[in-house]
């Protein structure tokens, strides 16, 4: 079975990202690095070793991933008496649930005070006031900026939706930021990864490390909630093509709480 790693990963290589294949190798790598064969016993072996490292469920559940691919794959090679049995094991891990951090106002100001001259703080203002994936960003092309709206393309459903500028504080930003660079095409000239790994940065230096980008999403979300704005026109500036998956993104304050008790009104 191991000997069958080298061909999975040229398979690997040419189907899926170069980050995959990497993490893939990784995986496969430390896996027959701590047993000789794949059978029901030595996977418990891995299971128990993983959590005795401290690897959370979602690490684990990430190589259980690895293996089950690599298993499907030396299945059609070599016979695997125990390939069911390996599949349970493999799938018995459950991911965890994640509580999102949802900043607060107070939280963003700080922020957009510390981060990097107007560019940066036109971006996080995107992200923050327009509900922007960081993908949607950073493809914003000059010509799709308009006074009190912007088109978004390249999106995840692929469909172009047009997201209005609700705050007046993003537009100042955005006025400033055309007056200093003039962009041409692109609004902003910023690779995604130097961006996240920036606003990661940030984020710890103002004493925020449990925030990424993203959260600036769950921000703009909570706060449009808070407002009483309904999900139907929130998913309009986010563009959720399922109320249900725009629901992930709600945290229950005590406000609504309040709200809900109606019956004695």
């Amino acid at each position: 079975m191991k000997s069958l790693v080298p061909q999975y990963l040229s398979r690997v290589s040419n189907t899926r990202s170069e980050n995959t294949s990497s993490t893939y190798s990784g995986i496969l790598e430390e896996v027959f690095g701590i047993v000789d064969v794949l059978t029901p016993e030595t996977l418990d072996q891995l299971l128990s070793h993983w959590r005795s490292v401290g690897n959370s469920s979602n690490t684990i559940i990430l190589k259980m991933s690895c293996l089950k691919s690599f298993l499907k794959f030396a299945r059609r090679r070599i016979e695997i008496p125990d390939y069911d049995e390996l599949v349970d094991v493999l799938s018995s891990v459950k991911k965890e649930k994640r509580i999102q951090s949802v900043m607060s106002k107070e939280e963003l100001e700080v922020l957009l005070d510390a981060a990097r001259g107007i560019r940066y703080k036109c971006i996080v203002a995107f992200g923050a006031y327009c509900g922007l994936r960081v993908s949607e960003v950073l493809s914003l092309k000059t010509a799709d900026i308009y006074d009190d709206y912007c088109i978004v393309r390249d999106t995840k459903n692929h469909k172009d939706r047009k997201v209005l500028f609700v705050s007046q504080k993003h537009k100042d930003y955005l006025n400033l930021y055309m007056e200093k660079y003039s962009p041409t095409e692109m609004l902003f000239d910023v690779k995604q990864n130097s961006l996240q790994a920036y606003f990661k940065e940030l984020c710890v230096a103002q004493g925020f490390p449990e925030y990424h980008f993203h959260t600036l999403r769950h921000f703009f979300v909570q706060s449009m909630l808070n407002a009483e704005v309904s999900l139907p026109v929130i998913a309009s500036f986010t563009g959720h093509s399922s109320l249900s998956s725009l629901q992930s993104y709600v945290s229950i304050t005590p406000k609504m709480i309040a709200k809900a008790n109606i019956f004695d009104q």
